[in-house]
């Protein structure tokens, strides 16, 4: 099991997952920034890992 980030808060999990939910909304936009969208969708991915890390699957 991986150690959460040091830096890594509820508040700063929730405006990652939002910004990423916002991806599909910005994709065909001006603003739309492919480095940032990598950059979202890696955070996302790291997110994802530290969710099952918080929430094993044994603790039912």
């Amino acid at each position: 099991m991986t150690p959460p980030l040091p830096n890594c808060t509820d508040q700063n999990l929730r405006a990652t997952l939002f910004l990423y939910q916002r991806l599909r909304t910005f994709r065909t936009t001006h603003d739309c920034d492919p480095g940032q969208l990598k950059k979202t969708h890696w955070l996302q991915k790291k997110i994802h890992v530290i969710e099952k890390a918080f929430n094993p699957a044994d603790t039912g």
